[in-house]
C-alpha cells in the first residue's frame, strides 16, 4: 500500500490498494475528506503490478490532480488517477522522487542506476 497527502488541499489523500484476492478491488482510492470515506478511482493494474516489491505514490506539489506512481513502469496522471501515461527516464524501475515544492516541473528520480 502506498498513501500520498496533497499539499494543495490537505483533505484530499489517495491510496495505491494491492489485493490478490480481491482483484477487483486493488487499485487507486480518493477520499476528498481526509479520510473518513474512499471511492476507487482506478483499478488499472499497471498501478500495483510490482506492488509486493516496491511502490510509491506521489501527487504533485501545485496541482492535486497530477499523480506520479514509481513501480515499473513510472505513471503520470494529470486527471487525478482516471487515465495513467508512462513516462521514459534512463532506467527502468522506480524507487523514490522529489518533487521541487516550488516548480512541481522540476523533480528528481531515484532508481537501481542511481538517480535523474
Amino acid at each position: 500500500m502506498a498513501i500520498a497527502v496533497s499539499r494543495v488541499n490537505p483533505d484530499k489523500l489517495y491510496a495505491l490498494i494491492e489485493s490478490d484476492s480481491m482483484k477487483d478491488e486493488r487499485g487507486l482510492y480518493l477520499s476528498t475528506n481526509a479520510g473518513k470515506s474512499w471511492r476507487q478511482v482506478s483499478s488499472d493494474p499497471r498501478l500495483v503490478q510490482r506492488a509486493w516489491y516496491y511502490i510509491e505514490l506521489f501527487v504533485d506539489t501545485e496541482d492535486d490532480d497530477t499523480l506520479y506512481v514509481l513501480s515499473a513502469p513510472f505513471l503520470r496522471s494529470e486527471d487525478g488517477g482516471r487515465t495513467w501515461e508512462p513516462l521514459s527516464a534512463p532506467h527502468g524501475d522506480f524507487h523514490d522522487m522529489r518533487i521541487n515544492p516550488a516548480d512541481s516541473d522540476n523533480f528528481i528520480l531515484a532508481n537501481d542506476g542511481g538517480a535523474s
